[in-house]
């Protein structure tokens, strides 16, 4: 089964530095390579708490953003756009991509979506559910 988490973003994008360094701030050790994110597409590495994973990162045009943002009620403006983060059922995937979507938000002012859920979640929830997802950390 496959899974997605979008954030919604209308600022400049972090840099991976950034993302690991809020990450770890909160407590969750996270590691990620370079990301250029006018061309991000597809896999994207990471080491969370000592373990290697990674999920799918997709950052989507404006132009291609207007129908998630309209079903969450997110404004859309020429500069917004998605991130979308996409894994499997392996839990230490889930905690990468909430602990990236979760700092991503923080450092823009973003809104995580939930499509699951079919709802906004808060920067503190992603974090706290990627406590969850990795053993020894809830």
């Amino acid at each position: 089964m496959s899974m997605e988490l979008y954030v919604a973003v209308a600022s400049a994008l972090p840099t991976a530095d950034q993302i690991a360094a809020k990450s770890t701030q909160e407590g969750i050790a996270l590691v990620i390579e370079p990301i250029d994110w006018p061309t991000q597409s597809g896999f994207l590495s990471m080491v969370i708490s000592g373990r290697s994973a990674g999920v799918e990162v997709d950052h989507m045009s404006p132009a291609d953003s207007e129908e998630v943002l309209a079903a969450f009620g997110v404004p859309a403006t020429p500069s917004t756009r998605i991130v979308a983060f996409r894994w499997g059922g392996d839990l230490t995937e889930c905690g990468c991509a909430l602990a990236a979507a979760a700092s991503i938000a923080f450092l823009t002012e973003g809104d995580i979506l939930d499509p699951e859920a079919g709802e906004k979640m808060s920067v503190a929830q992603a974090f706290a559910d990627a406590r969850q997802c990795l053993p020894g950390m809830s």
